[in-house]
């Protein structure tokens, strides 16, 4: 993730993924992109938001 901007489908399916494993186990992301860049590499600030709460 980061190279390339994901399609909407995508960032529609890394929330669904990051939504299940929340709480339930340890997430390590790495991107080539600070947290503050997110919404312009997953183009929806509603669910970079909310993907971002849950991996914080």
């Amino acid at each position: 993730m980061g190279y390339l901007l994901i399609t909407r489908e995508g960032t529609n399916m890394s929330f669904q993924l990051i939504s299940a494993l929340h709480e339930q186990t340890s997430i390590v992301t790495m991107l080539n992109k600070g947290m503050e860049g997110w919404n312009e590499l997953l183009g929806d600030l509603a669910l970079t938001t909310a993907i971002l709460d849950r991996l914080t």
